[in-house]
């Protein structure tokens, strides 16, 4: 097998030594064919310009031959041509004064227009900063329109607080100079009426009152409302009246935790065998589904009510 590669490698260099032999020959061969064709392409070049010079060399001397054989001119030929002489200087001034003029005004109007367009760019720039002032002006006066009206509004709602404050604070003191005479008057009357108003299941401390005799006692249930479920909080027996409010040890039911709630805030009371709820100008209303009472307003079984922030849903058993 070793035998066998050498012999082939042998041939392999033999092959490309002929090869590159055969290339070399070729080359050579067409280098000499462009050498002997550069050759013959330079003498005729040679050739041409040879005879280029002879033609010129024979046209000048045609033309002195010719120059020698004229005559000289007139005086008369001599003034025509420097009238024409003139004429043409005259003709190549008007030229360059009427191009000089052209290019005179051509940059008085591109000056005018540059002029002019700086002028508009200058209004329009001057136009934007107006407008841009107008607006800082506009939006500080806004701002100081709101801030005013915010002042106002705060100063606003501090008084109407104050005055909610000063309301309670003298329905509170009111309340309890009330209870002190509906004291004084229960204890009167206890010996000849003797009539209570209780909650089920809630004992109202110190608050007696006389009743009208009704064919029918109701019981008020009243369910919080919250998220999708009625939670029972209170419930009332309505033999007269119910009153609601604030002021602790005053009403059947007192709602302390709620400052939106008045002193006396609301009354439901029974009348020719229905229920109707009434308002007692409480500062932020009592409503019935959603719609503020006026006066009073004659309630239905499962009527929602809004007292302060609680919303209640109402069964009237």
């Amino acid at each position: 097998m070793k035998d066998i590669s050498v012999d082939l490698m042998q041939y392999a260099l033999v092959g490309a030594s002929l090869f590159i032999l055969v290339a070399v020959g070729f080359l050579a061969i067409w280098w000499k064919g462009l050498a002997k064709r550069d050759a013959k392409k330079e003498l005729k070049n040679k050739k041409k310009a040879e005879k280029k010079q002879q033609k010129l060399e024979a046209k000048q001397q045609a033309k002195t031959q010719k120059s020698g054989q004229q005559l000289k001119p007139t005086v008369q030929e001599e003034e025509a041509r420097a009238e024409e002489i003139a004429r043409e200087e005259a003709a190549v001034r008007a030229e360059e004064a009427a191009r000089a003029e052209a290019a005179v005004r051509a940059e008085e109007v591109a000056r005018a227009e540059a002029a002019a367009r700086a002028e508009e760019i200058a209004r329009a720039e001057a136009a934007v900063r107006a407008e841009e002032v107008a607006r800082a002006e506009a939006a500080a006066k806004v701002e100081e329109v709101a801030r005013a009206e915010a002042a106002v509004r705060a100063e606003e709602a501090a008084r109407a607080e104050a005055a909610v404050r000063a309301e309670e604070a003298a329905r509170a003191e009111a309340a309890v100079r009330a209870e002190e005479v509906a004291r004084a008057e229960a204890a009167a009357k206890a010996q000849v009426v003797g009539a209570t108003v209780a909650a089920v299941g809630v004992q109202i401390p110190r608050f007696e009152t006389a009743h009208i005799e009704n064919d029918r006692v109701f019981t008020i249930k009243f369910y919080k409302m919250q998220t999708s479920q009625l939670f029972e909080n209170y419930s009332f027996r309505l033999e007269d009246s119910l009153t609601i409010g604030r002021n602790p040890g005053y009403h059947h039911w007192t709602i302390v935790d709620d400052l939106t709630v008045s002193g006396n805030h609301c009354k439901i009371y029974q009348k020719d065998g229905q229920v109707y709820i009434l308002d007692l100008n409480s500062t932020n209303g009592t409503y019935v589904n959603d719609q503020r009472v006026r006066g009073q307003m004659k309630l239905e079984n499962h009527d929602k009510i809004g007292i302060g922030q609680g919303s209640y849903r109402i069964r009237i058993e």
